[in-house]
């Protein structure tokens, strides 16, 4: 559309211009502008280049009457000159968001950049090398780029860092250059409701299966985007809604960062700096930096506010596992299953261990619903430590 907007402007067709863009007056800010690049649209003589963004605007009838057959369309943008991409700054944990988010700004042309927690940054280095590869920029947070990292190094110069530290850096430098937009992939509400086409699909595949309604829906959550997206499609049909008959909602988290099973439910910053509004939830505080346990994806302070109000109502349970225990469970599934999971996913698969056993134990046969969010062969020096009895149990 812009494409047709740009070329009647060009061409001083005025009517079709009209009938197509109307004649009102629109005010928009040039520098928030989403386009699509296309080489046909460079026209040198009147000054516009293809990777630019432009107004079509000051319509104004060159003769009144009926149907306005001419016009003068100016194409002189204030926006000419700012239409270039934009750079998408994010945080991520063990690197899957990141990853995400660079590949999704390599396909529309915008640049992206990453502050990747400093523990999964040396632990996971070829979650690096897929965004680089991708064209994504990365560095560990916290860094030296922006004032939060500053400050954090000045006080632990060998932090292991955390996703609120890494919010702090990636909101800092969307706030301080107005070319920079941030981009969040979890805890938000509306990032979970994104999410939720996985449990929407999990119901119809449990359907086709003739399986109804599971008795237990899990997820390994850290913000909550990844439980969420299975579980929420499932609350109205769960025992909390239902006076305890229907499926029960487990959140399955880090010892190493219990934020559901220990955190208190207050009003916290998102981010270590305080640098965004405060968020109803359980939290372990802002400032919390858990150990650098190798689900970097689950090392968060807080949790998302539509997860916590669940867990405070007593519509969802959480639980807690050692990084010992999700390993043993993690190697059970890859040598019956033949798929290496990601640490964060082997969370989930160990409280669907868990509840395997409890139905075996009292002779009921249960469906047990997990969400198997992600792959571990990018974390396979996790699983090396693991088996040369190298893994700190935490």
């Amino acid at each position: 559309m812009a494409d047709l907007q740009l070329t009647l402007a060009i061409n001083d067709e005025f009517k079709p211009a009209a009938e197509f863009l109307g004649t009102q007056t629109v005010s928009r800010n040039p520098t928030h502008v989403t386009y699509t690049y296309n080489p046909t649209m460079d026209f040198a003589a009147d000054g516009t280049a293809a990777g630019h963004a432009y107004w079509v605007y000051g319509v104004a009838l060159r003769e009144g009457g009926g149907e306005a057959p001419l016009g003068t369309i100016d194409v002189r943008s204030e926006g000419f000159g700012l239409g270039d991409a934009p750079v998408n700054a994010t945080e991520t944990g063990a690197g899957q968001w990141g990853s995400a988010l660079a590949f999704a700004c390599n396909q529309f042309g915008l640049e992206c950049f990453v502050y990747m927690v400093a523990a999964s940054y040396h632990q996971k280095p070829y979650r690096r090398v897929m965004m680089e590869t991708w064209g994504g920029q990365v560095v560990p947070s916290p860094s030296d780029r922006t004032q939060a990292g500053k400050a954090i190094l000045a006080r632990d110069p060998d932090t292991s860092g955390s996703l609120g530290i890494a919010i702090s850096e990636a909101v800092e430098d969307a706030a301080t250059h107005p070319d920079t937009h941030y981009s969040l992939g979890s805890v938000l509400n509306h990032v979970l409701l994104h999410q939720t086409v996985i449990g929407l699909e999990a119901k119809q595949q449990l359907e086709q299966a003739g399986e109804g309604l599971p008795d237990v829906v899990l997820g390994s959550c850290g913000g909550g985007s990844n439980l969420a997206g299975l579980a929420l499609p499932f609350v109205p049909d769960c025992g909390g809604a239902n006076g305890g008959n229907g499926p029960r909602l487990v959140a399955v988290e880090p010892s190493a960062c219990p934020t559901l099973t220990e955190g208190r439910f207050d009003y916290d910053f998102g981010d270590e700096a305080g640098m965004t509004p405060k968020i109803l939830m359980y939290t372990l505080g802002h400032e919390f930096i858990p150990p650098p346990i190798h689900a970097g994806g689950l090392r968060y302070h807080g949790d998302a506010p539509i997860i916590c109000n669940l867990v405070k109502n007593g519509w969802m349970e959480a639980v807690a596992y050692p990084q010992g225990k999700v390993f043993e469970a993690a190697m059970q599934f890859a040598r019956s299953q033949g798929t290496i999971p990601a640490p964060e996913t082997a969370h989930a698969i160990r409280g669907a261990i868990d509840e395997a056993l409890a139905a075996k134990e009292a002779g009921e046969e249960r469906v047990i619903l997990f969400n198997y969010s992600g792959h571990g062969l990018l974390d396979l020096a996790a699983y090396d430590a693991f088996l040369h009895g190298q893994l700190v149990d935490v």
